[in-house]
């Protein structure tokens, strides 16, 4: 066969991307910018630190269930969007006694949170290693809480840039 026969078989076999729904991706968010008590304890500007890696991940969640019916993906997304609730009510209730509660209390509020991110973030979820616990509770916790938040949502990713 041709080099060019080949592209055009090629152009016209490629399977097509599953579609997810924009309603069901819509409604994901919405279900996490509903949720007041997800930043009761937070000022403004943290609350929206928050919401926007709250609704990023219920998007991600969302988008994890393309070519899935709507019925399959509600089971698929349920436990996943239970957790991410979960962590963030954790964190919110967390950060703002962060200053109060000591390194121990610290800690034990971080691995709470980081077994909620295990089912939030799935099989991509690496815990981080403890040289980027150790930064995250040392440099950026005692930060202003809507920098804790970053770099807590940073360390979760673990992703190395300082946004």
């Amino acid at each position: 066969m041709s080099g060019f026969k080949a592209w055009l078989k090629g152009l016209f076999s490629r399977k097509k991307k599953p579609v997810v729904p924009p309603e069901r991706v819509r409604r994901a968010a919405e279900s996490i910018i509903e949720s007041e008590g997800l930043t009761a304890n937070l000022d403004d500007e943290a609350a929206k630190v928050l919401l926007a890696w709250g609704v990023a991940r219920a998007k991600a969640i969302a988008r994890a269930t393309a070519g899935m019916d709507d019925d399959t993906a509600e089971v698929a997304m349920y436990p996943r969007m239970r957790a991410l609730r979960r962590l963030l009510r954790a964190v919110n209730r967390w950060i703002p006694r962060r200053l109060e509660i000591g390194a121990e209390g610290n800690r034990s509020a971080l691995e709470e949170v980081l077994e909620y991110a295990a089912e939030v973030y799935g099989e991509q979820f690496t815990p981080p290693d403890e040289e980027r616990v150790q930064y995250f509770l040392f440099s950026d916790l005692p930060s202003d809480a809507p920098r804790a938040i970053q770099g807590l949502r940073h360390l979760l990713e673990n992703r190395e840039d300082n946004e």
